[in-house]
């Protein structure tokens, strides 16, 4: 349980959450003081709606409910379009989602949010739950929420903005692989994979590659879980000439050794809030 009395003056602190269907991934860190973060990592049962399950994970952890200096939230969903930036009307933007990704009536009715990626002049587009987006909308203050695929994107075309075409990052996380390859202005892909084990997205990766019909020495950046990385970088190198870690943001490095266990979206999402 993460109590209040584990930090002081929360207003000092910055408040960052992942939200999934099963999970909660919080990391809360100091603005001022080395090597202060908590983190934690809180799997939802399933058992009920998820609104509920995440209403209960909230308040059973009051320290999620502190005025922080801060709050960075993170839904992630499979279901996410990029799309150009001159769609820059909501309702178009909706139509050209929906005609991708058409309404599951089955499903619970969801709201379309949108990020701008002004360094691709791309925007993403993703659904949430309505009753979700209402409930951290209200306990959370509306802070901003965004997606983990558009957080990459921005973070590696604000590192690399002169950068080479072909230039490919993969993201690695629990059960899942987000791939993004950079154009010379726009990504030449954008997507996100479920995968298994380590090996399926070395094959998502490779397939990547061929499709856009990339060079062998064109660079792959790798990020996210170490052990998933450790077993992934071996198998590409037979096939590509550099594939290299992705470089964890050094302002990070402050926050201590928690700051190397949290999914790289979430070490990098709050230096992105502080760029807007």
């Amino acid at each position: 349980m993460l109590e209040k009395g584990l930090i002081e003056q929360p207003h000092m602190w910055h408040l960052v959450m992942e939200v999934t269907p099963t999970v909660l991934r919080v990391a809360v860190y100091s603005l001022f003081d080395d090597h202060g973060m908590v983190t934690d990592t809180i799997r939802l049962s399933g058992e009920a709606p998820l609104l509920q399950q995440f209403e209960e994970a909230v308040y059973e952890n009051p320290l999620l409910l502190c005025d922080f200096a801060g709050t960075t939230i993170i839904w992630d969903t499979p279901r996410f379009q990029l799309l150009p930036g001159f769609v820059a009307d909501d309702e178009t933007a909706r139509l050209a989602f929906r005609a991708a990704m058409p309404e599951q009536p089955e499903e619970a009715p969801t709201t379309l949010i949108f990020n701008e990626l002004p360094e691709i002049a791309c925007r993403l587009a993703f659904e949430i739950p309505d009753d979700l987006l209402g409930f951290l909308r209200r306990t959370f203050n509306n802070s901003p929420i965004s997606h983990p695929a558009g957080i990459l994107t921005r973070y590696f075309s604000n590192k690399y903005p002169t950068r080479s075409y072909g230039k490919s990052i993969a993201n690695l996380r629990e059960g899942r692989l987000d791939l993004l390859t950079l154009g010379d202005t726009a990504p030449l892909m954008l997507t996100s994979y479920e995968i298994k084990e380590p090996m399926d997205a070395a094959y998502y990766i490779l397939a990547a590659r061929k499709l856009l019909n990339l060079k062998e020495s064109d660079e792959i950046m790798i990020a996210g879980d170490r052990e998933m990385r450790s077993a992934v970088a071996p198998v590409l190198r037979r096939y590509v000439q550099f594939v290299l870690p992705a470089i964890f943001p050094p302002t990070m490095f402050r926050a201590g050794r928690d700051s190397m266990t949290i999914p790289f979206e979430m070490a990098v999402a709050p230096i992105l809030s502080q760029t807007n």
